[in-house]
């Protein structure tokens, strides 16, 4: 959001009528004014200074953004009678006007003008906020360089060099599993795979039943006649435009109609993958495979967005792009010093 965009909206809250009912508070440089998961009870307008909105993604604080003189912050947990969905800290030394809950609500009940720049208010900051907790659309699945990591337990990381390596039936078959997994993505129904090395089952979802994941053993896929059996053959340009339609008919639908904007955007979005996208992720599986310092565990692949999802027991989950994976397959294959 530009800064001309959050002053516009501000602005169309008249804070007139609250000024004289607020608690004045001065706020140190680096002082938290409340955290994420706080119960929320005051409204704060900024009279001068500057502070910093962010989230925690895990083990990741992502800025939401920087908000200053004149603006309004804390509205969101007291209008959804919620705790705080972030934490504001102090860029500055700042003056504050603290509006308790009964105040700011009765301004609200009492002010229709107040009332609609509030709610405009609050939707904005919903979209943000929205669009930065999706960590792929956080982490821009749209480009070329998507990469992020959720580290795991660091105990497991620190004993990963004393726990032997076992071969799985995945990795017994690797070869054959890959032009599978391949023929299937590209001349099959199926638009995700899911590899669970350690007990050598696969998840598979196909476009004709989206909200199923069959398993299937790892053996068992390697004969044409059960892929034949189970999965119908159709050509991957014709499935990309039926993933297309479905979601239309999705887009079209009165219930879907009926979602806020910020919940809209994020039901069908997606950046189908290339052909030359899905050999090139499904081709290196080995590589992945025998990384010396990382024991990859699961494996996820859909064709509906670039991002292969690895999951490791000694360094929790990774999710890159198709063109970062490369990237993190040869720089991790060269074993630490």
């Amino acid at each position: 959001m530009s800064e001309g965009d959050r002053e516009s909206e501000t602005n169309a809250v008249d804070m007139e009528s609250v000024f004289q009912q607020a608690d004045k508070l001065a706020i140190a440089k680096g002082e938290i004014i409340f955290s994420e998961g706080d119960t929320a009870d005051y409204v704060y307008y900024i009279q001068s200074g500057q502070v910093v909105v962010t989230i925690l993604q895990f083990t990741k604080l992502v800025e939401l953004c920087q908000l200053g003189k004149g603006q309004l912050f804390g509205e969101m947990g007291i209008v959804n009678e919620s705790k705080r969905s972030a934490t504001v800290r102090a860029l500055e030394d700042c003056q504050l006007l603290a509006i308790d809950t009964q105040t700011f609500t009765r301004c609200c009940q009492q002010d229709p003008n107040f009332t609609f720049g509030v709610q405009q208010l609050l939707h904005n900051r919903l979209n943000d906020l929205v669009g930065k907790e999706n960590l792929l659309a956080n982490s821009g699945a749209e480009c070329s360089n998507l990469s992020f990591s959720i580290k795991g337990d660091p105990s497991l990381r620190e004993s990963i060099f004393t726990r032997a390596r076992y071969e799985s039936v995945v990795d017994t078959i690797m070869p054959q599993l890959i032009k599978c997994f391949i023929d299937l993505l590209l001349n099959y129904s199926v638009h995700q795979i899911y590899i669970h090395f350690n007990s050598g089952e696969v998840g598979l979802s196909t476009i004709f039943d989206p909200f199923e994941a069959e398993i299937h053993p790892a053996n068992k896929l390697i004969d044409h006649g059960y892929l034949d059996r189970h999965f119908s053959k159709i050509a991957y340009a014709e499935k990309l435009n039926l993933i297309k339609r479905l979601n239309g008919c999705i887009e079209m639908d009165h219930v879907y109609q009926s979602l806020p904007d910020n919940l809209k955007k994020m039901q069908t979005n997606g950046t189908p993958v290339t052909p030359a996208q899905i050999n090139t992720v499904i081709s290196r599986l080995t590589d992945l495979r025998n990384i010396p310092d990382l024991y990859l565990r699961n494996f996820t692949f859909n064709i509906t967005r670039d991002a292969v999802r690895m999951q490791f027991n000694c360094d929790g989950t990774h999710v890159v792009s198709s063109s970062e994976y490369i990237k993190f397959i040869e720089v991790n294959l060269i074993p630490a010093d």
